[in-house]
């Protein structure tokens, strides 16, 4: 990923080794914010529940009002999981409409740098200063220049699209209630919506994961065969999983993006925007989603995850916003899935929708900590 990465991967590593051998690194490669050095990461809703992750601490920080906004990165949900966990707007950009220079690489082919914000308002300010051509970055290279107008858009220029499958099967209620009263809010704003049937997602999550396994695998082997105790027990794990695929289910995987991607944007049509949720519930507890609690944790994790992944194999836009609470109070966020280049359409339905509605400007009641 160019000379600015290996730069900054020197120097995550050297900070790893320097401080402690001990000291469990995380690698953004956690959907869970559990860290095993610092403790986990502790959603401001309640702190018995998961930020989500790997951007973890950008969602808490944000949720809490600690900060405006906060960079996060994308690879295969990790700013969408904490936006929708933590109550806060996420944005993940087209693949390459955003520089990655200098950030810990992952997954090269599905890296993507974004943000966590308190406003769909606020992530068109902020990206606007990032996007745009990087040489030490060549992925975005011919990126079109960010185009402020296109994010005042109007919901009544646009076709919202509702899958009739994967993203819509064996949701929590709370999460299907949210659902229909957002689609509700979009057609009163007097966006169309249509039902659409998008190619088999379970396979492209399948796809996906392969190459974000092997991906992460193949950066992080050195340092799994000379130091595998730095490494948390929960991203150990996971980083094993890719060293399991051969070279052929590999290519295969990375090989069948391009006609995934056409097969996706024939079953669109005119459809603009798809709204799904983010996640099948709320915020799981930190004690089910603990590896080292269970059998059970890894079937958590991976419930929790599974509506992410086909996005960044697709290289899609996506935004996600704050569209309800469940019945305990806890923060359901939907994902704006948009066109490829199609950012500003994604932020101009959720800025509309922000205006519509309060679910963003909800803030938490932080409870005491000093009991945990």
């Amino acid at each position: 990923m160019g000379r600015p990465h290996d730069v900054h991967r020197d120097r995550t590593l050297a900070g790893c080794g320097s401080r402690s051998a001990r000291r469990p690194a995380h690698f953004a490669y956690g959907p869970t914010g559990h860290n095993e050095h610092l403790g986990p990461a502790r959603n401001p809703w309640d702190p018995l529940r998961i930020t989500g992750g790997s951007s973890s601490g950008s969602g808490a920080a944000v949720a809490a009002r600690l900060a405006c906004a906060a960079l996060g990165s994308d690879t295969g949900g990790s700013i969408r999981l904490p936006a929708h966990f933590c109550g806060v707007t996420g944005f993940k950009p087209t693949y390459g409409r955003v520089s990655r220079a200098n950030a810990m690489p992952l997954s090269f082919s599905l890296d993507t740098v974004g943000l966590l914000a308190l406003s769909a308002e606020d992530c068109a300010i902020l990206v606007s200063i990032r996007a745009g051509a990087d040489p030490f970055d060549p992925t975005t290279q011919g990126a079109p220049a960010w185009d402020m107008a296109a994010t005042r858009k109007p919901p009544t220029e646009m076709t919202v699209g509702v899958p009739r499958a994967f993203y819509v099967s064996d949701l929590e209620p709370d999460v299907a209630k949210v659902v229909d009263e957002t689609l509700a809010v979009l057609r009163k704003l007097g966006a169309r919506v249509v039902e659409v049937d998008l190619p088999d997602q379970a396979a492209v999550s399948a796809a996906a994961l392969i190459v974000l396994q092997v991906e992460a695998a193949s950066l992080h082997a050195p340092w799994l065969r000379e130091r595998a105790a730095d490494y948390g027990a929960q991203v150990r794990a996971r980083l094993h999983n890719g060293l399991a695929y051969s070279a052929v289910e590999y290519l295969e995987a990375l090989r069948w993006r391009g006609p995934a991607l056409a097969a996706h944007m024939e079953a669109i049509g005119d459809v603009e925007i798809i709204v799904a949720p983010v996640s099948p519930g709320a915020a799981p507890t930190i004690e089910a989603t603990d590896i080292g609690g269970g059998p059970g944790a890894e079937t958590a994790i991976q419930a929790t995850t599974r509506l992410v992944r086909p996005i960044n194999y697709l290289g899609l836009p996506v935004l996600v916003i704050p569209a309800g609470q469940s019945r305990s109070g806890l923060p359901i966020g939907l994902q704006l899935i948009g066109r490829p280049f199609g950012d500003e359409t994604t932020i101009a339905l959720a800025r509309s929708f922000q205006v519509a509605t309060d679910h963003h400007r909800r803030v938490p009641k932080i409870p005491e900590l000093t009991s945990l």
